[in-house]
């Protein structure tokens, strides 16, 4: 925790990833992201970014960049977490 003005605060110290969603905006760990699959969460984990569905973890594919796109992250869309799943293939 850092101390300012003699109040402490938490801060999350979140990563950068190095790449960009569809509309060029930068995607970050702790991004909610929409893509044709489902709305999964940016991740750190086991040295490598992916997106977690409620614990079914795929890899941050950079080959499909144009298919993400940011629609919030989990500190300033709360309710947008409750949205975060995979749904099943097949079924649209």
């Amino acid at each position: 925790w850092i101390s300012i003005a003699g109040r402490p605060r938490d801060f999350k110290i979140i990563q950068y990833t190095g790449l960009k969603d569809r509309e060029e905006k930068k995607i970050y760990e702790s991004d909610i992201i929409e893509e044709p699959f489902g709305i999964g969460v940016v991740i750190f984990w086991k040295g490598a970014f992916g997106l977690d569905y409620n614990d079914v973890i795929t890899p941050l594919c950079i080959n499909d960049l144009t298919q993400y796109k940011i629609i919030g992250n989990i500190y300033k869309d709360k309710d947008l977490i409750k949205k975060i799943c995979m749904p099943k293939l097949g079924n649209k």
